[in-house]
C-alpha cells in the first residue's frame, strides 16, 4: 500500500518507521513544506502532488492544514487516517462529507497518543 504523510512530526515519523519495516507499506510522499529532503520520497508543499501517488493518507499535521487538505485527499479517492488534534466539529463534518461524496473511507481520532487515550478514558470514569 502506497502511503502519504500529511505533516511529518513525531507521530508521523513513528508510523513511517513502523511502515518501513513492513513490505506491505511504501512511503511515496510527504506533504510538509518545512521538511528537508527524505531520500527516495517525494516531499512537497502541494497537496495534489503529494496525494496523487498514494492509496492512503496519514494526517498528523495541524488542525488548520488538516481541515483544508483532508477533503482534497478524500476528493481524490484516497483513504484517510487522521490523528490531528484540535479539529473543529465542522472540519470533521467536512471531511466526512468529502469521504462520502468520493465513496472513500477514513478514520478520525483526536489523538493517537497512548497517554492521551488513557487520560480520556480515565476522565470518563470521573463523570
Amino acid at each position: 500500500m502506497k502511503v502519504c504523510f500529511s505533516g511529518f512530526g513525531k507521530m508521523a515519523r513513528e508510523v513511517h518507521a513502523l511502515a518501513a519495516v513492513d513490505s506491505f507499506f511504501e512511503t511515496v510522499s510527504i506533504l510538509d513544506p518545512a521538511l528537508p529532503r527524505v531520500p527516495g520520497v517525494l516531499v512537497t508543499a502541494s497537496p495534489q502532488e503529494a496525494f496523487a501517488p498514494a492509496d492512503l493518507v496519514f494526517d498528523f499535521s495541524v488542525a488548520s492544514a488538516c481541515a483544508q487538505n483532508a477533503p482534497v485527499a478524500a476528493s481524490l479517492g484516497k483513504r484517510l487516517v487522521i490523528g490531528t488534534t484540535g479539529l473543529a466539529p465542522e472540519a470533521v463534518e467536512g471531511i466526512r462529507a468529502a469521504l462520502k461524496q468520493a465513496n472513500s473511507s477514513g478514520v478520525v481520532s483526536a489523538n493517537f497518543s497512548v497517554g492521551v487515550s488513557i487520560f480520556i478514558e480515565a476522565a470518563k470514569l470521573l463523570e
